[in-house]
C-alpha cells in the first residue's frame, strides 16, 4: 500500500491547513483504511477550503469602480486599493496593511486544495470500498483538481489564446515530497492536464449509476466536469468541443434557467438566491461571503462600500432587462445624485449579487456560498462557440447561436417587453452581442476578469475618490503585464525556482477632477 507522507511541500505552499485526517498515526505517515476516510479528507481539505476562492479578484475588472469618499477610512483600505489599481506589489501591500493572510493567499490556498485531491487519488485504489464508490470519489478529485488548476493558471499565467507557451503554474500531481524545487509548467501544459483530468472524471462518472452523477450536495459532479470542459475549450478556442460540452450540460440534465418574471421580491427576500441548491440553475456552489464583500468595504465603517458597480456595467442593461435590479444589490438609503462623469449610478449599487440576502441586504446566515457554476454559463458558452463556428463557415450554427441566445433572453427580460432580436447576418456583430450578454448575465461571478483576458486584454480604467473632492484615474493598458498577477514574493522566497511574471511599473493615479 502506498504511504502518504505528512509533510506539506514547502516548495509550493506558504503553509497549509491540516485536518484530523492528515494527522500522523506514526511518526511520519497516515494510512487510510477505507474509502470513507478519503471522502472525509476530501470534504475537509478540498470542499471546505473552497470557501476562499475569490480574494482580490473582485476588484480587477471593469464591472467595478470607485464610489463616494467615505469618512473613517483606515490604513486597511490600502490593501484592496492596491488590487484595484493593479499594483505590481499588491500582495505585499495587503500584508503591510494588516489584512489577514487568508484573503490574499490565492496561490497557497489553490495548492492546498490540489494537495487534498492528490492525496485522495494516491490512496483511493488501495483502500477498502466498493468500486463504484471509489470511482465516484476519484471523479470528484479529478474534477476538483482541474477546477483549482484552471483557477490559479488563469490568475498567474498568461491567457491561453494570447501565449500558451508562457509560464503557467507548477503541476504537482501527487502528494509526495519532491527532492527538488518545482518550476513552472507552461500554460499549454497546464491546460493539457486540466483537460485530461476532466475527461478522466467524465469517464469515471459514466461508470456509476445515473442518479449519482449529480446530487444537490455541494459536491463535484458529471455536469460540473462537462461545464468546465466547455469553458476550457472556449478558452482554448476549440469551438466544436466547447459547443459539444455546453450542449451536454443543457440537454442531458434537469437544470433549467430561472424565469426572473416569476420572482417577486419582498422586504424579507429582496433578491433571488442563485447559490441555493434549490435554484434550478445551480450545478455547483462555492466560496465564502467574505471573499466577495470584505475587499469592497475594507477599512471603512460597517455597511459602507469603497467600490461600486461600474457605470459601464449598469449602462449595458436596458430598461426591460430584469437582471440589473435582480443581480446587483442596491445600498438601502443611499440614493445619490451622480456628479457628471463620476462612476456611481443615482442609486449606489454594490459590486456583488446573486446570493441570498435579508431585508438589510446582508448575506443571510444560512447561506452556504456566494458563487456558483450555473447552467446559464452553458448557454453562453454554447452560443459563443456556435457564433465562432458560424464565422468559420458553418451556416447552421448561426441558427443554433440565436436559439440559445433567445432561450436566455426570454427568461431575463420583462415578459411584456420581450422581443426577439433580428437575426445577426454578420458573425462579428453576433459574437460582440453574445459577449455583452455574457457580461450582463455573469457579472460578479468571477468570469469577467478571465473574459477580458481572453478577449485580447483591452484597456480599462478605474477611478478612486481620494478625499471627497479629488478623483484619480488608474489605467490598465491594452495587453498590460498586470493582466497576469504577480506571484507573491512570500511564495517565491520558499521556492526560488519560481520565475516571477513580467511586472508593470508602479502605477500612478492621474487626477481627473
Amino acid at each position: 500500500m502506498k504511504k502518504m507522507m505528512l509533510y506539506f511541500w514547502g516548495i509550493l505552499l506558504v503553509c497549509a491547513s491540516c485536518s484530523d485526517f492528515l494527522e500522523p498515526r506514526s511518526n511520519t505517515q497516515f494510512i487510510p483504511e477505507d474509502v470513507s476516510a478519503l471522502r472525509e479528507l476530501m470534504i475537509a481539505e478540498v470542499y471546505t477550503l473552497n470557501i476562499a476562492m475569490a480574494g482580490p479578484l473582485v476588484l480587477l475588472d471593469d464591472d467595478v469602480d470607485g464610489g463616494e469618499f467615505i469618512e473613517g477610512r483606515t490604513s486597511a483600505v490600502e490593501g484592496p486599493l492596491a488590487a484595484f489599481s493593479w499594483q505590481p506589489d499588491m500582495f505585499e501591500i495587503f500584508g503591510a496593511a494588516g489584512m489577514s493572510d487568508q484573503w490574499f493567499a490565492l496561490w497557497r490556498d489553490g495548492y492546498s486544495r490540489i494537495l487534498g485531491c492528490n492525496a485522495v487519488l494516491d490512496y483511493v485504489d488501495d483502500v477498502n470500498g466498493l468500486e463504484e464508490t471509489r470511482n465516484e470519489l476519484k471523479a470528484q478529485a479529478f474534477t476538483m483538481r482541474a477546477f483549482n488548476y484552471l483557477y490559479i493558471v488563469n490568475i498567474f499565467g498568461a491567457p491561453y489564446s494570447y501565449d500558451k507557451k508562457a509560464l503557467g503554474v507548477p503541476l504537482k500531481l501527487n502528494s509526495n515530497i519532491e527532492e527538488s524545487l518545482m518550476s513552472r509548467n507552461t500554460v499549454e501544459e497546464c491546460y493539457a492536464r486540466i483537460e485530461k483530468d476532466l475527461l478522466e472524471a467524465e469517464r469515471l462518472y459514466l461508470t456509476i449509476p445515473v442518479e449519482k452523477r449529480w446530487r444537490p450536495d455541494y459536491k463535484a459532479s458529471l455536469p460540473m466536469a462537462q461545464l468546465l470542459l466547455s469553458r476550457v475549450y472556449l478558452e482554448m478556442e476549440n469551438w466544436e468541443q466547447a459547443h459539444k460540452y455546453a450542449e451536454k450540460v443543457i440537454s442531458d440534465y434537469a437544470f433549467r434557467l430561472k424565469d426572473l418574471n416569476e420572482f417577486v421580491p419582498t422586504e424579507d427576500v429582496p433578491y433571488y438566491d442563485f447559490c441555493n441548491v434549490n435554484c434550478p440553475e445551480q450545478i455547483f456552489s462555492y466560496s465564502q461571503n467574505g471573499c466577495l464583500t470584505v475587499f469592497p468595504r475594507e477599512g471603512i465603517p460597517k455597511n459602507r462600500w469603497n467600490y461600486v458597480a461600474s457605470h459601464g456595467l449598469l449602462k449595458c442593461y436596458s430598461e426591460s432587462d430584469l437582471r440589473k435590479d435582480n443581480y446587483i444589490i442596491d445600498e438601502p438609503g443611499c440614493k445619490k445624485e451622480a456628479p457628471e462623469g463620476m462612476p456611481w449610478d443615482t442609486l449606489v449599487r454594490r459590486p456583488v449579487g446573486k446570493y441570498g440576502v435579508n431585508s438589510n441586504r446582508s448575506v443571510i446566515e444560512s447561506a452556504q456560498s456566494v458563487l456558483s457554476l450555473r447552467v446559464a454559463e452553458a448557454y453562453l458558452n454554447s452560443m459563443e462557440a456556435a457564433a465562432f463556428l458560424y464565422k468559420a463557415g458553418d451556416a447552421q450554427m448561426q441558427t443554433k447561436a440565436m436559439e440559445r441566445l433567445e432561450d436566455l433572453r426570454y427568461m431575463r427580460y420583462r415578459r411584456k417587453d420581450y422581443r426577439k432580436l433580428s437575426v445577426f447576418s454578420d458573425a462579428e456583430a453576433l459574437i460582440t452581442y453574445i459577449r455583452e450578454e455574457r457580461r450582463r448575465e455573469l457579472c460578479f461571478e468571477g468570469h469577467r476578469w478571465n473574459d477580458l483576458r481572453r478577449y485580447g486584454m483591452p484597456e480599462i480604467k478605474h477611478r478612486w475618490n481620494l478625499d471627497g473632492n479629488q478623483w484619480v484615474e488608474y489605467t490598465l493598458k491594452e495587453k498590460d503585464p498586470a493582466y497576469t498577477l504577480p506571484i507573491p514574493e512570500s511564495t517565491r522566497t520558499r521556492n526560488s525556482s519560481l520565475v516571477q511574471n513580467p511586472l508593470a511599473p508602479k502605477r500612478e493615479g492621474v487626477a481627473v477632477r
